[in-house]
């Protein structure tokens, strides 16, 4: 006769064995999809790269005006053939700000969308000193640039400058046409350093049209108007004095000007 003890005890050790042999098929189990997928992964991760899914269909670059598009994608180390994973925003970014002339950058991407959207602030460029056998670009935030053979090409979006070199006159000069528009900037030729009996700093400034213009640090912002001024002038190749004290422009010959340069 079998004793009932011995039953029991078969029973629950067999129960044991049981679910340990379960335990073990559903970690193999849980193993085996843990393997397959990280194999789907690594299959479709390398079809992903190796194919042009991966890579943007579309770059495009705003807010530029002195740099080329060319000029801000080769800065920005990216193209065509560029894994979009690898080109993303914070290294595009990383890369711009390097560059002498950006001075912020916003990059917005897509790995679905399949485009990079370039958006770049650059500093503006505003005049430069010829030095013997160098030149230095005065930026519109005070910061000087030496004007190297890769950035000859920028010359003429830059004014010649003349004078104004004491540190703190030059940043007045700047501070003075750090607000004009840049359809007005961009008429000025050259700017010179000149000298009447109540202004020891007195600027005259050529114009592309072939107008001189003299004017001081506080009228220089006059200059917003200089379209409407030269109309109602009626101004050609003449001298306009913008008044420091009204604000009023008035031409005269240039022969007539009594200014030391």
């Amino acid at each position: 006769m079998v004793d009932n003890k011995d039953n029991v005890v078969d029973l629950v050790l067999k129960q044991k064995l049981d679910k340990r042999k379960q335990q073990k098929r559903q970690i193999a189990k849980r193993r085996t999809i843990k393997v397959s997928i990280i194999v789907l992964i690594i299959v479709f991760g390398f079809l992903y790269w190796s194919s042009n899914i991966s890579k943007p269909k579309v770059i495009s670059v705003s807010g530029n005006y002195v740099l080329s598009k060319d000029e801000i994608i080769k800065a920005s180390d990216v193209s065509l053939d560029s894994n979009l994973l690898i080109a993303n925003p914070f290294l595009i970014k990383h890369r711009l700000l390097k560059h002498p002339l950006v001075n912020d950058v916003n990059v917005s991407w897509s790995l679905f969308g399949r485009y990079i959207n370039i958006n770049v602030k650059e500093v503006d460029v505003f005049a430069y000193r010829q030095k013997n056998d160098s030149a230095t670009m005065l930026m519109l935030n005070g910061q000087h640039v030496e004007l190297s053979s890769d950035f000859y090409k920028f010359i003429p979006n830059l004014i010649f400058l003349e004078g104004f070199e004491e540190p703190s006159v030059e940043t007045r000069l700047i501070e003075s046409f750090q607000n004009l528009d840049r359809d007005v900037i961009n008429q000025i030729s050259e700017i010179h350093h000149t000298e009447i009996s109540f202004d020891k700093n007195y600027i005259m400034i050529r114009m592309n049209d072939g107008n001189k213009v003299y004017t001081s640090f506080q009228s220089v912002g006059q200059l917003n108007f200089y379209f409407d001024i030269i109309t109602s002038l009626k101004a050609s190749n003449t001298c306009i004095i913008i008044d420091e004290m009204s604000g009023e422009a008035y031409s005269q010959p240039c022969e007539d000007v009594q200014v030391s340069e």
